[in-house]
Order: C-alpha cells, then sequence, then structure tokens
C-alpha cells in the first residue's frame, strides 16, 4: 500500500531523470521531446471576415449550409443588395442597409435590425428587435414577442420557407416552428396618431425576397418548416376549437399532416389562428384539461406537446375532431379536442400556460 501511495504521489525512490524538469541537455544537443498536446490546446482559427458582410452595393452575397454553423454574423452598410445565409447562426446584427433583400438562417438567439431603411427580410429566431428603422417588410418566425423601438411602417408576416435541410438547422438553433410570434409585435415608442406597424397582404412572398439563383427553395405553405397561421388577421370565422397532439416515442410527426388535411381542404372553411409547442407535467395536464387531463398524464412525460387553434365556422370542432382521427389512424397518437361549448375557456386556458411557462 505503501508502495502504491508512493507511485501516485510521487514519492519513494524514482529516479530524478524521470523529472523533466531536472533533465538537462548536454552542450550542443537539442531537446527533441514532444510536449504532449491537449484538446484544448487545438482550436480552429476564425477569421471575422467569413462572418462580415460589409459595404456590398448590387450585389448578390451567400453563405451556403455549414459556413457559417453557428458562429455569430454581422451585415452592415449594404446598399441595393441581395444576401442569402442559409446556415444556422447565433446572433446576427444588420446595420446601416438601404434597399436589401435578405434570407437570414435559423438564429439561436437574437436578431438585431439598427438603423436601416427599404429592406425586405426573412428570419427565423428566438428573439427580434429593430431600432431607428423605417419601411422593413419582415417575414418571420419568432420565438418570443418582437420588439420594435423608433421604428416606423414595419409590416410582418408569418415565415413560410423550405430548403433541405432546414428542419435540422431549426433544431441546431433550438427553434420551435409551432412557437411563432409574427403577428404581435411590442412596440417600445407606440404611435397616437398612425401604427408604427402593421400586417403584410397574403402575397406571394418570393416577390418580397427572390430566391437565390443557385440554390433550390419553396415559399409554399405545403412544405414550410413553420405552419402558416393567420394571427391577429381578420378571418371569417364564428367558432373556434383548439386541438392538442401528444408525442408519440418524443415525436411529432403528425401535426403537419393533420395541418394539411383541415386547413388545405378547400371543401373546409377553416384557418389556423396559432399555436404553441410547451411542456407539460402531469399535473398540468390536470390543470389545463380538467378531467380529460388524466387520459394524458403519461403522454405528456414523453415529451413537449403542441396545440393549434383553429377557427371556422359553427361545425369548426367536428371537422377538427375528424380531422384529428383521420391523421392518427393507425398509430398510437393521443389527442384532444376541445368540446364545442367549452372552446373558448380551453384555448385561454392552454395558451395562457403555454405563455407563463415561456416566460419563466
Amino acid at each position: 500500500m505503501g508502495a502504491l501511495l508512493s507511485l501516485c504521489f510521487g514519492g519513494g525512490h524514482s529516479s530524478s531523470s524521470n523529472n523533466k524538469d531536472d533533465v538537462a541537455n548536454k552542450p550542443g544537443e537539442v531537446n527533441t521531446t514532444k510536449q504532449p498536446q491537449y484538446s484544448w490546446d487545438v482550436k480552429n482559427k476564425i477569421d471575422p471576415k467569413d462572418f462580415t458582410i460589409s459595404k456590398e452595393e448590387n450585389e448578390t452575397c451567400c453563405r451556403l449550409p455549414g459556413k457559417i454553423n453557428g458562429q455569430q454574423f454581422i451585415i452592415q452598410d449594404c446598399i441595393d443588395s441581395r444576401i442569402y445565409l442559409f446556415d444556422h447562426i447565433a446572433t446576427i446584427s444588420i446595420d446601416d442597409c438601404r434597399g436589401c433583400c435578405l434570407f437570414v438562417g435559423p438564429v439561436k438567439g437574437s436578431v438585431f435590425i439598427r438603423d436601416c431603411t427599404d429592406c425586405k427580410i426573412i428570419v427565423a429566431c428566438q428573439q427580434f428587435r429593430t431600432r431607428d428603422c423605417r419601411d422593413i417588410d419582415i417575414i418571420l418566425c419568432c420565438n418570443t414577442q418582437p420588439i420594435i423601438e423608433s421604428s416606423i411602417g414595419m409590416r410582418f408576416a408569418c415565415y413560410q420557407y423550405f430548403y433541405e435541410g432546414l428542419d435540422s438547422q431549426f433544431i441546431s438553433a433550438r427553434i420551435s416552428p409551432y412557437n411563432n410570434s409574427w403577428w404581435n409585435p411590442y412596440d417600445f415608442t407606440p404611435s397616437l396618431d398612425d401604427p408604427n406597424w402593421s400586417l403584410l397582404p397574403l402575397d406571394d412572398l418570393s416577390q418580397l425576397v427572390p430566391p437565390h439563383p443557385d440554390f433550390e427553395v419553396s415559399y409554399s405553405p405545403d412544405t414550410s418548416v413553420v405552419p402558416l397561421t393567420t394571427g391577429s388577421r381578420l378571418v371569417p370565422s364564428s367558432s373556434s376549437c383548439l386541438v392538442v397532439f401528444f408525442p408519440v416515442d418524443g415525436k411529432l410527426s403528425l401535426i403537419r399532416d393533420y395541418i394539411r388535411r383541415i386547413v388545405e381542404d378547400q371543401e373546409t372553411v377553416v384557418s389556423l389562428r396559432q399555436t404553441r409547442q410547451v411542456t407539460m407535467g402531469t399535473q398540468d395536464a390536470d390543470r389545463v384539461f380538467g378531467d380529460a387531463g388524466k387520459s394524458f398524464g403519461a403522454a405528456v412525460e414523453k415529451g413537449p406537446v403542441v396545440g393549434l387553434e383553429l377557427v371556422g365556422n359553427s361545425e369548426v370542432s367536428r371537422i377538427c375532431k375528424e380531422a384529428a382521427k383521420a391523421a392518427t389512424k393507425g398509430t398510437d397518437a393521443l389527442y384532444y379536442v376541445s368540446p364545442e361549448k367549452a372552446a373558448l375557456a380551453d384555448i385561454d386556458q392552454f395558451i395562457n400556460y403555454c405563455d407563463m411557462h415561456m416566460s419563466v
């Protein structure tokens, strides 16, 4: 035991020649001993120029997938240019740009837009903020409430975009496509006369930010990573319905199929107003769904749930229930469709829970 402790702590009769501090080279002899190299000593050198687009005029600039890979990015002092960032990003600042069209890949943190004029921007992010901007069109997915400050002529639309690998980039940036507050910006400097922001008309979004000529993308709601929601737009409706899907094996793959079935069916007049994705516990399910919550106790432990608020005519509850049954046929998926008379109360209860949970 004594010998073992001696070896572990450097005591005993070890030779001084084993101590590198005691080894001296003979005159004229070069020490060729290779020092150990550790992982923390090896760092990729990052050139800020690779993550900056500056002072471009009438140019088309592009970063392909894998070229940014979660780094911070800067765009500044650009005029009448088209800029495409097809990769996920840590944070991005866009300053002093005029007349530019920009696509910005999923941003894990914040998007700051300052002192910009007459620009068109497509972006998905956790946080969105503008300051001292004028006449900006934003096609947005934002997981928190967007903020504008000292800005006028701001127009918002729901994010509609797809290219191969964008789903994975959303995951890398930790952005939920179902928590999109694009339609509910907070104005720090509201105008008493005219609002500083409005909603874009439902036109072809490709006309706002034209696609890159050499990179295949889609603006169609059929393929978009983010579902098309109406938000605060006025739509013809008399009734509402809450539909909540619970995960199967931690996945929520049925939701897109359900939305396609119910919203894109031309024979029904149903609109998707808003969506929420949230993690719940067993007790939370009991509080939010009442007696029905006991049926979902085990399901909520498997992963986050997604709720959809749908609006339509007096048949919306029946339509939602039939579509949910068809979408989950042959699977073990669980879902909840609010009873017609309890729909408004269910929606308020679920949305309020989500907002409180996300603000913590």
